[in-house]
């Protein structure tokens, strides 16, 4: 299966990797990739090219994610993922940065300074 991303050309650059071209296409084996990289990438396909999740109003299409007998709206950006080398695991690194943007998967933390419900400093 082919997989169309950006990369970082001058992050390419800085690291002495000859980069002529910002869209770059790769090659992968669906069955030698991990059930999670591959719900990860199909999250953010669109034909061949990969593109960012995004909150809204930075809407381009949305389709509906069925698993588990749930249903999720998932939202792309326009956007290519960009990687900053023309590698599967740059690519990997890339889309899970965008999946923790767009699902952070830890709670914020509770300001230390706040009052509780019972009153001041929960005295």
């Amino acid at each position: 299966m082919k997989l169309r991303f950006k990369i970082d050309q001058a992050e390419a650059l800085r690291q002495g990797i000859d980069a002529p071209t910002s869209v770059v296409t790769i090659e992968v084996d669906p069955q030698k990739l991990t059930q999670e990289e591959r719900k990860l990438l199909a999250d953010r396909m669109d034909g061949i090219d990969l593109r960012e999740l995004c909150q809204p109003p930075y809407i381009h299409s949305s389709f509906t994610n069925r698993e588990e007998g749930k249903v999720n709206k998932v939202i792309r950006d326009s956007t290519h993922i960009t990687a900053r080398k023309a590698t599967f695991k740059a690519l990997m690194d890339a889309v899970r940065s965008n999946e923790e943007k767009v699902r952070p998967t830890s709670q914020p933390k509770p300001d230390v300074g706040a009052t509780s419900p019972e009153g001041k400093g929960g005295q």
